[in-house]
């Protein structure tokens, strides 16, 4: 039975997820990088191959996942631009159901996490845009979900794989967590487990080397080592963005810290490394 005292923490609960998907219908919007992989997945349905310009063979899009993703749906649908907005609603509601539900087991933390996304601008803009982010936000959920449950390799290592497959840059987020898995359960399971999870990221780079010429997408050799900047001007520009985040968008800082500061409270160190 549910316990009686819970009926106010579930309605302010309700209230927030029903505030959310309203956030989410009214900012609701389709940024301009997002035409890029929308007239690829065009190309790619009329057979025209997988590419931005008919006659060439390069990889404008940065997320193979998504765009697999979008091809699929829009091949039945009929249509792009629509079928994107829908999917990036349900996918960022089913993983507001896996925080409330999945992470959060008291309903003070559920409410707080509840009221950043809700006023976190950043990540309520970016659940739809048609750009990767809600997929990557419910896989993350997801991989925050199997490290915390101690779920087995196979599936931690296969939810990397995705979330890579989605984003090379995430890449960043993974790396200490999957460290520290690897150095606790070194064995023969474990690199098995490495491996096949793996499997749809390595069969992806070499579809990318054989068709396109190179692993990456043209974008990430143009921002690494084509800008024409120096570091120092790149670190500078990096502050000038945190600073602006601070004035324009302070909840999805102040979360962040926050976050971090909950995970390294962790008595058994357990999410010291997704920290």
């Amino acid at each position: 039975m549910r316990n009686p005292q819970n009926r106010p923490w579930m309605i302010c609960g309700l209230f927030l997820c029903c505030l959310h998907l309203y956030l989410l219908l009214t900012t609701a919007w389709v940024a301009d990088d997002a035409f890029i992989t929308f007239r690829t997945i065009d190309h790619f349905l009329q057979g025209d191959g997988p590419r931005f310009n008919v006659q060439e063979r390069v990889q404008t899009y940065t997320h193979p996942l998504w765009f697999l993703c979008l091809s699929f749906l829009s091949y039945f649908s009929g249509e792009i631009y629509y079928t994107t907005l829908f999917f990036s609603v349900s996918l960022a509601m089913t993983g507001l159901g896996m925080l409330v539900h999945g992470l959060a087991p008291k309903w003070e933390g559920r409410l707080l996490a509840l009221g950043l996304v809700c006023f976190s601008k950043a990540y309520v803009e970016y659940s739809t845009s048609g750009l990767e982010n809600p997929l990557s936000h419910i896989l993350l959920a997801f991989f925050v979900w199997i490290w915390c449950k101690n779920k087995s390799s196979i599936w931690l290592f296969g939810t990397a794989g995705l979330l890579l497959l989605n984003r090379l840059d995430l890449g960043v987020l993974l790396a200490i967590p999957l460290s520290v898995h690897v150095d606790q359960h070194r064995s023969g399971k474990t690199v098995l487990a490495a491996m096949v999870g793996f499997l749809p990221l390595l069969l992806w780079e070499l579809f990318s080397m054989v068709y396109y010429g190179f692993p990456f997408p043209n974008t990430a050799y143009a921002k690494l080592f084509s800008t024409g900047l120096s570091r120092w001007e790149l670190v500078q520009q990096g502050g000038f963005y945190l600073l602006n985040g601070l004035w324009v968008d302070p909840v999805t800082i102040v979360g962040i810290g926050l976050g971090v500061g909950f995970a390294l409270g962790d008595r058994n160190m357990k999410t010291w490394p997704l920290a």
